[in-house]
């Protein structure tokens, strides 16, 4: 008869499990996409599907730049759809006065390309910081930021966040939740009818879109754009 020493069989127990945990971890994991990789413009398009022209440029330090000193260069969409919930990350600053936007869930409604936008603007020196629904922050011309949010002066960066689970939408500003919302709720129904989105009643409801950046006049910086998608099995 084999006589087995109960430590080794216990080692070997404890060995095996914790492996198996670091694989279910390992397949489980969000994936994480760069859409800006701070070298080039890779995956990116305009409006009409061509390459992204003069004005959006990457600068010596690795920032997504648009620069209006060049002319319009107009918005630009992701070549990529995003499908279901998803994170995504930025950071970003407006020139002084300026206004800009990314745009989510961003697909064709008619002839436009429309989707929810995370506001990008100089609140102190742009006349949409006037209107909360408008400011900094918030879900554009819809809901307006918590009152006590936190943005930083033009020449530093904020850092962002748009999180999507189902039909749940939050942004996030410099750490701090300031949106948080339910597409389809009594209260986006009553929003989005008595918005410039009312003749399209189904806003904002589709699960599958493109990320859009905005050139609405003014320069902008990114210095990141992340995409955050949760694991196939939800772990």
């Amino acid at each position: 008869m084999i006589k087995l020493d109960c430590r080794v069989v216990v080692a070997t127990w404890l060995t095996a499990f914790v492996c198996s945990l670091s694989v279910a971890h390992h397949t489980g994991a969000a994936e994480t996409i760069e859409l800006f990789n701070q070298r080039s413009l890779a995956g990116w398009k305009t409006m009409s599907g061509g390459k992204v022209g003069a004005g959006w440029e990457v600068t010596a330090d690795g920032e997504l730049h648009l620069d209006r000193s060049k002319g319009r260069a107009g918005h630009i969409l992701s070549e990529r759809d995003v499908d279901g919930d998803f994170e995504l990350k930025f950071t970003w600053r407006v020139a002084k006065g300026g206004n800009s936007g990314i745009k989510y869930r961003v697909r064709k409604y008619g002839n436009q390309d429309l989707g929810c936008e995370f506001q990008l603007l100089d609140d102190k020196g742009h006349r949409n910081g006037r209107n909360p629904k408008t400011s900094a922050g918030a879900l554009y011309g819809l809901f307006a930021p918590h009152a006590d949010k936190q943005l930083r002066p033009v020449e530093e960066y904020n850092t962002s966040r748009i999180v999507v689970q189902g039909d749940n939408l939050q942004h996030w500003l410099n750490g701090a939740k300031v949106i948080d919302i339910v597409v389809g709720s009594p209260e986006w129904k009553k929003e989005v009818a008595a918005s410039k989105f009312a003749d399209k009643p189904d806003f904002g409801a589709n699960r599958r879109g493109k990320i859009m950046l905005q050139d609405h006049g003014n320069d902008v910086w990114f210095r990141n754009v992340t995409l955050i998608l949760p694991s196939a099995s939800g772990e």
